[in-house]
């Protein structure tokens, strides 16, 4: 055989290498990034523990207010300080006395630091004023609460849409913040202010 020959047979060779991975490469499947598994298949994370029907009692730091957290179910998962909440009602005492009573549907408490995060719809009653709000937390230092999403306050002739609320537990002092509506119920209900 000549050296041309060899060339030759060596170039087509290497074409058919070459055309040969170029094919396969563009035969295979790119590899898929959603899972194959059907989300009903995919493990929920269980819980450490769970209770039905149970209540938490929490202090304020000064002892003086009372915090009777009541949920259908409560779970404790991985992280042993916090507990889950599930169909919450709870009541508030101040001094012995029961200021304020509240309906959300699930919330989180830090047994740890005190913390108390609800969502809702939450609903709060005190024997003056009633909330709706879409998240609450309890801010146990200062002794307050902190309304978040969509609140409506409602008193004898007044209502009051905001975005957001600050209050005493005792929903005495409170006030509401941002995007700000105040409607009087005796002039009209169709007259905001």
């Amino acid at each position: 055989m000549n050296k041309g020959r060899l060339k030759i047979i060596l170039a087509i060779l290497a074409v058919l290498i070459i055309a040969f991975f170029i094919s396969n490469n563009l035969l295979q499947k790119p590899p898929s990034k959603i899972s194959e598994d059907p989300i009903q298949d995919q493990v929920k994370e269980e819980p450490k523990f769970e209770l039905e029907e149970s209540f938490i009692t929490l202090y304020s730091e000064d002892g003086k207010v009372r915090w009777e957290l009541g949920a259908k179910s409560m779970q404790q998962f991985d992280v042993a300080t916090k507990v889950t909440l599930n169909q919450v009602e709870a009541k508030i005492y101040q001094d012995k006395e029961e200021v304020v009573n509240l309906i959300a549907d699930k919330g989180e408490v830090d047994i740890e630091t005190g913390f108390i995060g609800l969502k809702g719809p939450i609903t709060i009653k005190s024997k003056e004023k009633s909330l709706k709000a879409d998240k609450l937390n309890w801010n146990k230092a200062k002794n307050e609460l902190i309304g978040l999403g969509n609140i409506l306050i409602k008193q004898e002739g007044l209502r009051i849409k905001g975005d957001r609320f600050v209050s005493q537990v005792d929903l005495k002092r409170l006030r509401v913040l941002g995007n700000i509506k105040v409607i009087s119920q005796e002039v009209g209900e169709n007259n905001e202010k």
